[in-house]
C-alpha cells in the first residue's frame, strides 16, 4: 500500500482563503437582471441602516470624507483666502460696481418734487462707440475679438442697470454709436477718402485703409447694427422709449447720411417730451459747408440741415400744439375745403396748416448737437477728455466747427 502524500490527486479549491465567500443574497442578485438587482440591493441597504438606528446619508461618500476632515484652520489657508478675494474683486467689478455706480443716480437723491406730481426721467447717452476693427487695427486675434467681447458687456451691463432701477420714460442716444462706423461701406456707397483728405489720417490707420475698404462693407454694416440691437434695442422693455441722435462722423460724411437714410432716422429732428421740446441738429453735416470741397459736393450734405432750420420755429410750433391737443384728448387733422377750382385761380399762399402761428403756445428748448456750432480753435473739451488738449480743426473732422459769419436761426 502507498504511503499517504499530500500531494496526492484530490481536487483543489480555487477560492480564496483570504475573502469571504459571497452570501446566498449576493449569489442570487449575480443571478437577477441588473435593474431587479439595484432595486433589492437598495432595499436591503435602507433595511439594514434603518435596523441599527442610522438615517440614510444622500452625501456622496467624497464629500463625506471632507466633512469629517474639515476643520477651520485648513479652510483659513492662504489660498483659499487669495481664491475668495479674487473672487470678490471679480463680483465687484464686473458686477457690483454697476449696481452702485447707477444706484448714486437715483432720482430720489437730488430730485424734489412737489406732492403728487410724475415726473418725466429722460436719460442721455452719449458716445457708446462700439469698439470695431477701427478702434485697435495693431490688436492681433483673439485679443481684438476678446477686446470687443469685453467692452460689449460693459456697455450691457451698465445699460442694463440704467433701465432696471432709473426706469427712464425717454433715452436719447447721442453719437458717436460706433467707432469705426465711418469706415463701412454700404451697398451703394464709397469709403474711399476723397482726394483732400487722403494724408490725414494717423500713420496705424493708413496702413490699413485698403484692407477695411475690401473686407467691411454692407454685410459687415448689418452684423454691426444687428450687434449694437442686442446690446440696446434687446433691452428696451427694462425702461423707456428710445431716440437717437447722430451716429458718428468722419470725412465720409456722403456714405454716413446714406446708413442714416436706410435706417428711416432722421437725424435733424424735433421731439416734444414732457413740458419741453428737444431740437437735434446734425451739426455735423453742417460742418461740411467750411470745409475747402466745392459747394457741388458739400451741397447734398448741408442742404437738408439748412432747410431745417430755416423751418426749425415752425416745426416746433406744430409738434407743441400737437402735444397739447393729445393731452387734451383733441385730434388735429388737417383739412382742406372739398371745392373745385381753376388752377390758376387757386390761392396757394393761404393754405390751410396747422401752424398756430407765432402767437401759439412754447414749451423751453434743449438744443442737441453733436459738435458745438462755434468754438474758438483750440478750445479745450475739459480735463476728462481722453485726449487734451484737441487737435487742429483742419486735421479731425470732429473738431469741425461753423464760423461767425454763419447765422443760424434760433430755436
Amino acid at each position: 500500500m502507498a504511503p499517504f502524500s499530500s500531494h496526492s490527486q484530490c481536487p483543489h479549491s480555487t477560492r480564496d482563503h483570504y475573502r469571504e465567500p459571497p452570501s446566498g443574497f449576493k449569489r442570487l442578485l449575480l443571478a437577477l437582471p441588473t435593474d431587479v438587482a439595484v432595486s433589492l440591493q437598495r432595499m436591503a441597504d435602507q433595511q439594514n441602516i434603518g435596523a441599527a438606528g442610522g438615517k440614510v446619508s444622500r452625501m456622496p461618500r467624497s464629500l463625506r470624507g471632507w466633512a469629517r476632515n474639515w476643520s477651520w484652520r485648513r479652510f483659513l489657508s492662504l489660498p483659499h483666502l487669495l481664491v475668495c478675494v479674487w473672487v470678490g474683486a471679480l463680483l465687484y467689478g464686473e458686477r457690483w460696481v454697476f449696481e452702485e455706480a447707477v444706484r448714486a443716480c437715483a432720482w430720489d437723491e437730488w430730485e424734489r418734487w412737489p406732492p403728487n406730481t410724475t415726473p418725466h426721467h429722460l436719460i442721455f447717452l452719449a458716445d457708446p462707440q462700439l469698439t470695431d476693427p477701427h478702434s485697435y487695427p495693431d490688436r492681433p486675434w483673439p485679443l481684438s475679438t476678446f477686446t470687443v467681447w469685453h467692452t460689449d458687456n460693459y456697455m450691457k451691463r451698465s445699460y442694463i442697470q440704467l433701465s432696471k432701477q432709473l426706469h427712464p420714460d425717454t433715452v436719447f442716444f447721442l453719437g458717436d454709436l460706433f467707432d469705426g462706423g465711418r469706415e463701412w461701406k454700404t451697398a451703394h456707397g464709397n469709403s474711399e477718402d476723397q482726394a483732400w483728405a487722403k494724408g490725414r489720417r494717423p500713420a496705424k490707420e493708413q496702413k490699413h485703409v485698403e484692407n477695411w475698404g475690401k473686407r467691411y462693407g454692407e454685410d459687415f454694416w448689418l452684423q454691426e447694427y444687428a450687434r449694437f440691437s442686442r446690446i440696446f434695442s434687446d433691452n428696451w422693455n427694462l425702461g423707456g422709449q428710445k431716440r437717437e441722435l447722430d451716429r458718428g462722423d468722419g470725412n465720409s460724411l456722403r456714405v454716413y447720411r446714406e446708413i442714416m437714410i436706410w435706417d428711416s432716422v432722421h437725424k435733424s429732428r424735433v421731439d416734444v417730451i414732457a413740458n419741453h421740446t428737444f431740437v437735434s441738429v446734425d451739426a455735423l453735416s453742417l460742418s461740411a459747408g467750411v470745409s475747402d470741397r466745392p459747394v457741388s459736393e458739400t451741397a447734398p450734405i448741408t442742404k437738408p440741415v439748412e432747410d431745417f432750420l430755416n423751418n426749425v420755429k415752425v416745426t416746433k410750433r406744430k409738434a407743441v400744439a400737437r402735444e397739447l391737443d393729445y393731452q387734451a384728448g383733441k385730434e388735429r387733422i388737417l383739412q382742406y375745403p372739398h371745392s373745385v377750382q381753376d388752377v390758376e385761380l387757386a390761392d396757394y399762399a393761404h393754405m390751410p396748416t396747422l401752424d398756430p402761428g407765432p402767437n401759439g403756445p412754447e414749451f423751453p428748448t434743449i438744443l442737441l448737437t453733436h459738435v458745438p456750432l462755434y468754438r474758438n480753435p483750440g478750445t479745450p473739451c475739459g480735463p476728462l477728455r481722453e485726449h487734451w488738449p484737441p487737435n487742429s480743426p483742419t486735421k479731425r473732422s470732429n473738431h469741425a466747427r461753423l464760423p461767425r459769419s454763419q447765422k443760424t436761426p434760433s430755436a
